[in-house]
């Protein structure tokens, strides 16, 4: 399994000014916190004049999935055979992608949907979609060329669309969606870059065993949304009740930490944040900028708990749960510690003032 390393793509992903990969269960519980995602991030940018077009393709695109992908509990080691979702915002244009199996001889005619979909106007796109919905032709399965029909129709753009082979029987299918604001613009080469990383950032997160990245602001209201989609998804999951528990106590942990404690710039409080699986344990990752006087006092505290065994730390969280003079970041870390199997740091200098903090727990 590959090492899977945040702070190459916190870089990578640097002009993304959202982004969302998710795998897991597509259930309705999961799909209405992508929406609110969606509705709480959109509201607080220049983006919230496309919200209720952008909340309806989140849903469309992501409820596809949900309807024609597989089991989203296989990891097949000879295949992908995987389901997931993405969503990247970037120089205000808003990019929705999904991944979903298909079987190869499916490949033809969907393409060929697609591709007919792409020569239309917005006006033959509107008839089309009419006659579908009363006469029922051009479908296969449960409304799928519905959905695309209206994907093609709200954004006013063509559809990105690849398949990748992953066995005799499967390919993965990819689908992208890019629309912004009437002014804004974009080009036909910039789309497949950007489609292109989406293709391989899914190669990447899937060979690494990770389950959620997401990339943000997190001053923004999209932290409570998030941290809904976790809980549901470990819920549907199939890991051991305590890896749950314990999983979703350290996500929120980190995701708070960041949200109180990162540093502000260019009026942004950026972190990323991912869990997965490593090796033979499960871990939670973050990254987000600090400031020099916040890392070495980090590096002081970390370096005390390096040193603590597990009733050590126990004591420790009791002692300093009571004080009021303690910082927050304090009780967050020395809790961290208490659960994890291992933890790691890193810092990474950005410049005299600040640096990229690095955390990462192993459960």
């Amino acid at each position: 399994m590959k090492e899977f390393n945040l702070i190459d793509y916190y870089h990578r992903l640097k002009k993304d000014d959202l982004t969302l990969a998710y795998y897991g269960s597509f259930k309705d519980s999961i799909v209405e916190k992508i929406v609110d995602l969606s509705e709480s991030y959109l509201e607080k940018n220049e983006l919230g004049k496309i919200k209720k077009k952008a909340v309806f393709l989140v849903a469309e695109c992501f409820q596809n999935v949900a309807r024609h992908g597989v089991d989203s509990k296989k990891r097949n080691s000879n295949g992908k055979l995987e389901n997931a979702f993405f969503i990247r915002v970037q120089n205000n244009f808003l990019h929705i992608a999904s991944a979903n199996p298909i079987r190869n001889e499916k490949i033809e005619l969907l393409s060929q949907k697609i591709e007919y979909l792409n020569t239309l106007n917005q006006e033959d796109l509107s008839k089309l979609y009419k006659t579908v919905l009363v006469e029922g032709k051009y479908t296969d399965k449960g409304g799928a060329s519905l959905g695309l029909i209206e994907m093609a129709r709200k954004t006013g753009n063509k559809l990105n669309f690849h398949f990748e082979p992953d066995s005799k029987d499967f390919s993965i299918f990819y689908i992208m969606l890019s629309f912004g604001p009437p002014e804004s613009m974009i080009t036909k080469e910039k789309k497949k870059i950007i489609f292109d990383e989406i293709i391989q950032l899914d190669n990447e997160l899937f060979k690494s065993d990770q389950y959620l990245l997401y990339k943000s602001d997190f001053r923004h209201e999209t932290l409570l949304p998030v941290i809904q989609m976790i809980e549901n998804n470990l819920k549907e999951s199939d890991f051991p009740y305590t890896t749950q528990r314990d999983l979703f106590h350290a996500s929120v942990e980190m995701i708070q930490n960041i949200s109180k404690h990162g540093l502000i710039r260019n009026n942004k409080k950026v972190g990323l944040f991912s869990y997965g699986r490593s090796k033979e344990t499960y871990s939670v990752k973050s990254v987000n900028e600090i400031s020099i006087q916040d890392r070495n006092y980090l590096q002081n505290l970390f370096e005390l708990l390096k040193n603590k065994n597990e009733e050590e730390l126990k004591i420790m969280f009791k002692e300093n749960l009571k004080s009021k003079s303690i910082k927050k970041s304090d009780l967050t870390f020395i809790d961290l510690s208490r659960i994890g199997k291992t933890w790691d740091f890193e810092f990474s200098t950005l410049d005299a003032d600040s640096c990229l903090f690095d955390y990462r727990i192993f459960l």
